[in-house]
């Protein structure tokens, strides 16, 4: 293949032909993770900084969302001078035990608040995903999926895509 077929696509015919799933695909990713002999835990670790309301639950939702529901999100916050932004980790950390929150006390900036939320990590996986980012629903079942079929992994690296949001 020398591309051409893709770069004729537009973005939304990639989505629609390579990133979206029906209710039926769905309900097999679902069975695919029921038949799971084990179902590692996913340490999802979020640093987070004076985040855009919108794009921080936008974030948080993503995780909430995914079908694979073995996971935990680890939270640090670090001293974001915004106010919604302690108020809204602290209403999702109590709508959901699987969130874990860290209030910094200085800021570290992105390292720091990365090894803050790894310290409260309990999985035998770690994620890493930024403050702004979103996570497709089957992420990480994709992994826990991937982990199954290949047990002698020991690291899983998984590409990005750019989303245009204002």
């Amino acid at each position: 293949d020398d591309g051409k077929e893709l770069r004729s696509e537009n973005y939304q015919d990639w989505i629609d032909k390579w990133d979206s799933r029906s209710e039926t695909e769905f309900s097999e990713v679902r069975q695919r993770i029921a038949g799971l002999k084990t179902k590692p835990l996913i340490s999802v670790l979020m640093p987070v900084y004076n985040t855009p309301e919108r794009f921080l639950r936008e974030s948080i939702d993503s995780v909430r969302a995914q079908i694979y529901e073995n996971w935990e999100l680890c939270i640090a916050d670090d001293c974001s001078t915004k106010p919604y932004i302690r108020k809204m980790l602290e209403r999702y950390g109590a709508e959901d035990k699987r969130i874990k929150i860290d209030f910094r006390k200085t800021n570290g900036h992105i390292s720091r608040a990365t090894n803050s939320a790894l310290a409260l990590a309990k999985g035998e996986w770690i994620a890493l995903l930024d403050h702004d980012d979103v996570l497709s629903p089957t992420a990480l079942a994709e992994v826990a999926c991937h982990l199954a079929d290949h047990p002698d992994t020991e690291i899983v690296y998984s590409d990005e895509d750019k989303l245009g949001r204002t």
